[in-house]
C-alpha cells in the first residue's frame, strides 16, 4: 500500500526496501538475510522489531501505519510547497504551487 515517495525519509525506509529487495530476487526474507544486507540504523531497527514480544499487528493497525506513514510525507510535501511558494515571483507558478498544496492539504484532511 506504500509508494516509494510515502517511504522516502522514514524510518523503515532502509528495511522495507531491503525486504522487497530480496523478495523481487527470491531470496529468503528472513531476520538473518535481512542482518546481512542490513546497515546502522537499520540493523537495529530490525533487531528491536524482532525483540517485540507481540510483532504482529492487527490489519487495522497495520493500516493506521501506513496512513500515518502517508500523512507524514504528505505534510513533508505540502511543506516543501510552502517554502517554494515564500520565494517564488512568477504568479503562473504561485498559482500551480498554490492549487498543489490545496490538494495536498486535502489529501491530509481525508487521511486525518
Amino acid at each position: 500500500l506504500l509508494s516509494e515517495d510515502d517511504l522516502q525519509g522514514s524510518i523503515v525506509e532502509t528495511l522495507v526496501r531491503a525486504v522487497v529487495g530480496l523478495g523481487r530476487e527470491g531470496e529468503d526474507v528472513s531476520y538473518p538475510r535481512l542482518s546481512e544486507v542490513l546497515v546502522e540504523p537499520s540493523r537495529s531497527l530490525l533487531a528491536r522489531i524482532a525483540m517485540e514480544p507481540e510483532p504482529a499487528v492487527s490489519r487495522g493497525e497495520a493500516l493506521r501505519c501506513v496512513e500515518s506513514i502517508r500523512v507524514r510525507r504528505l505534510r513533508r510535501e505540502r511543506d516543501g510547497l510552502q517554502k517554494q511558494m515564500e520565494v517564488e515571483s512568477d504568479p503562473a507558478r504561485l498559482d500551480e504551487l498554490m492549487r498543489r498544496k490545496l490538494d495536498v492539504s486535502r489529501q491530509i484532511d481525508s487521511l486525518s
